[in-house]
């Protein structure tokens, strides 16, 4: 595995086999050795990704999250910090945990702020 690990050819092999297949031949082979993050780096799953968008997904036990941002329709893709600040989703709830701190993000910006507070919070930028 780790002489595979060292030949990796990129774009040359289908893109899940060094990074997903042959992770799971490892758990299988060295369970007592490998544990396999299957929440905290893989979740929200592609197939979930929707509710990065549109709707509240916890993430604060998450290492890592994937934004599949190339997936969002471009209609729909926020065209500024600003706009992201304020989408009541888990994108906004991470932009606001990024410029804020993580304890001034709250789950929804619509139960935190009012209008003129938005904009205030526009204003600060």
């Amino acid at each position: 595995m780790l002489e595979q690990y060292r030949s990796y050819e990129g774009f040359e092999e289908e893109w899940a086999l060094k990074s997903v297949e042959n992770l799971h031949r490892l758990v299988a082979m060295y369970p007592h050795l490998v544990r396999l993050e299957e929440t905290s780096l893989n979740r929200p799953s592609w197939f979930e990704r929707a509710s990065l968008y549109h709707h509240q997904y916890d993430w604060s036990k998450n290492f890592a999250v994937h934004l599949f941002v190339r997936s969002w329709p471009a209609v729909m893709r926020p065209s500024s910090l600003e706009e992201l600040m304020l989408l009541d989703s888990t994108m906004g709830e991470m932009t606001r945990a990024i410029v804020y701190g993580s304890d001034r993000s709250n789950r929804s910006v619509s139960i935190w702020t009012t209008r003129q507070q938005r904009i205030g919070l526009l204003m600060m930028l």
